[in-house]
């Protein structure tokens, strides 16, 4: 097994443990979840932005609190943490992709 298959499997579990304990009360009442798609498309930025002899970004990735009430925005129901801000149209703008 591939090691991105294995983190796939991974993150999928944590995220559908996520759903689950948002669900029930009694185990968790919020969570600050990573968003992993957008920090792999800041890496490959980043990384032209190196290359091209750039300066960093200086991104920083804001909050998101998720809770029982907003866990069906933003990748929910994929049972993922996936913003949906344009990033990747920006970052393919950025690049003139």
């Amino acid at each position: 097994m591939t090691l991105t298959k294995r983190c796939g499997q991974f993150f999928q579990l944590t995220n559908s443990l996520l759903r689950l304990y948002l669900s029930k009360p009694d185990y968790q009442a919020a969570t600050i979840p990573e968003p992993l798609n957008l920090d792999g498309w800041q890496c490959v930025d980043e990384m032209n932005r190196a290359f091209a002899g750039a300066s960093p970004s200086g991104y920083v990735t804001p909050v998101h609190l998720v809770t029982k009430d907003n866990i069906n925005v933003d990748g929910g129901p994929r049972n993922i943490f996936d913003p949906g801000n344009g990033y990747r149209d920006q970052y393919k703008k950025i690049w003139g992709v």
